[in-house]
C-alpha cells in the first residue's frame, strides 16, 4: 500500500522546472539524491506545503492534500538548520507541537520523556540549545518532529553539517527509530553512501526530474543511465570503439545482442580483476573483458583498500585492490554480468 503519491506534479520557475510523479510505500524510508540545485529541497516544501503545486496531485494516505494548508498536512520537515528555538531548553522545544495541540502538562511530560529516550538524550530535558553538539541538536529536532505524530516525516540534508563519524552514528540511529516509529520518510540527501545505506528505495534526481526509483541495489547494480551509474558511485567508462572492445565484444553472445547504439560500457572498480593477482578466474566470471597492456599511474591507499588508477587506450579505468601494486602495467579483467551498456549521448 502507498502512502505518498505525487501523480504529475509540476512547478515553473523562471529559471527552473519541476516534475515529479512517484509513490512511496507505506512505512518505506525513501532517499531523495541528487546533485545540488536538482530540486531535492524543493520536493520536499511542495509536499509539505510550503510551496504551492501549479499541476498534479498530491496524496497522503488516500487524502488528496494538494491544496491543503500545511498546518492541517499532518506532516513534519526537519529543515537541514534544525530550526529549534534557542531560548527554549531541550524539553520545551520537544513539547511545543504538544503545546499547540493543547495537550494536558503531564501527557507532555510523558512523551517528551519518551522521545528523549527513542533518541538517546535521556536527561537533556533542562539542557540549553546552545550546550548542545550538532549531532545532540539533530536528534532533538528529530524528536519534536516525532512528537506531533506525523503521517509523514521530511528530512531535509538533517546530516549534511555534522562530521564523518558523527554523520556515521546518527545515520544508524535514524534507520533505528524508523524501525521503531515504522512512520513514512522522505530523507533529502547529497551523499550516496547514505542513501545507500538508510533507505528502502532511492529516488535519484537530475534537473527537476526523477532519473529513477529503485532500491539501493538496482540503483547501484542496474542503473537506468549512466549519469545515474556515475552519480550513486565510483566508475569507470570506455567507448565500445577503444581499441580491441568491440572485437571482443562481437565473440560473445552477450555483445551481438546488444544494440548497435550503445557505445558507452560503464563498470565499478570492485569488479575488476588483475590477471596476475587472479591467475584462475571461477567460471561463474566468464565471459569476461580483457583490457591488455593497461599502465598504472596511480595507487592510493584508502586505509581498507588501494583505488588504483589505470590508463587503456587513453581512458582512465579504476581498480579496488586489497594489496598495494607497483608493477607499471596489467592485464585488466570485468566480468561481462557487472557492465553496464549506456547510450553515447546518455549524460
Amino acid at each position: 500500500m502507498d502512502s505518498l503519491i505525487c501523480s504529475e506534479v509540476s512547478v515553473q520557475y523562471p529559471e527552473f522546472s519541476l516534475s515529479l510523479s512517484f509513490s512511496v510505500p507505506k512505512g518505506a524510508l525513501v532517499s531523495i539524491i541528487g546533485p545540488s540545485g536538482c530540486g531535492k529541497s524543493t520536493t520536499l516544501q511542495i509536499i509539505s506545503g510550503l510551496l504551492p503545486t501549479q499541476t498534479g496531485t498530491i496524496t497522503l494516505n488516500d487524502k488528496d492534500i494538494t491544496r491543503t494548508p500545511v498546518h492541517e498536512r499532518n506532516i513534519a520537515l526537519v529543515f537541514q538548520d534544525y530550526a529549534l528555538f534557542p531560548h527554549m531548553n531541550v524539553a520545551q522545544n520537544i513539547a511545543y507541537p504538544l503545546k499547540l495541540r493543547r495537550e494536558s502538562k503531564q501527557n507532555q511530560k510523558e512523551k517528551v520523556e519518551s522521545l528523549l529516550k527513542l533518541v538517546s538524550l535521556a536527561g537533556y530535558e533542562k539542557r540549553k540549545i546552545g550546550e548542545l553538539s550538532g549531532g545532540e541538536r539533530q536528534r532533538v529536532a528529530f524528536a519534536r518532529a516525532l512528537a506531533s505524530e506525523p503521517e509523514l516525516l521530511l528530512l531535509d540534508e538533517p546530516l549534511s553539517a555534522l562530521d564523518a563519524k558523527n554523520r556515521k552514528y546518527l545515520r544508524h540511529q535514524i534507520r533505528s527509530i524508523h524501525k521503531k516509529t515504522g512512520i513514512t520518510t522522505l530523507y533529502v540527501t547529497h551523499d550516496q553512501e547514505e542513501a545507500l545505506s538508510l533507505s528502502d528505495l532511492i529516488i535519484v534526481m537530475k534537473d527537476g526530474h526523477i532519473e529513477q526509483v529503485g532500491t539501493p541495489q538496482q540503483v547501484y547494480h542496474s542503473p537506468h543511465s549512466q549519469y545515474v551509474a556515475q552519480f550513486m558511485g565510483e566508475g569507470s567508462t570506455l567507448p565500445v570503439t577503444a581499441s580491441d572492445i568491440a572485437a571482443q565484444l562481437s565473440e560473445t553472445s552477450y555483445g551481438q545482442k546488444e544494440d548497435v547504439n550503445r557505445s558507452v560500457l560503464f563498470f565499478r572498480p570492485e569488479h575488476v580483476l588483475i590477471e596476475d593477482q587472479n591467475s584462475s578466474i571461477p567460471s561463474t566470471l566468464l565471459p569476461h573483458l580483457k583490457l591488455s597492456n593497461a599502465r598504472l599511474i596511480s595507487c592510493e591507499f584508502l586505509g581498507t583498500r588501494y583505488l588504483l588508477l589505470y590508463e587503456y587506450d587513453q581512458h582512465q579505468v579504476s581498480v579496488y585492490s586489497n594489496s598495494e601494486v607497483q608493477e607499471p602495467e596489467a592485464t585488466l579483467l570485468i566480468p561481462l554480468t557487472y557492465i553496464s551498456f549506456f547510450l553515447s549521448d546518455s549524460l
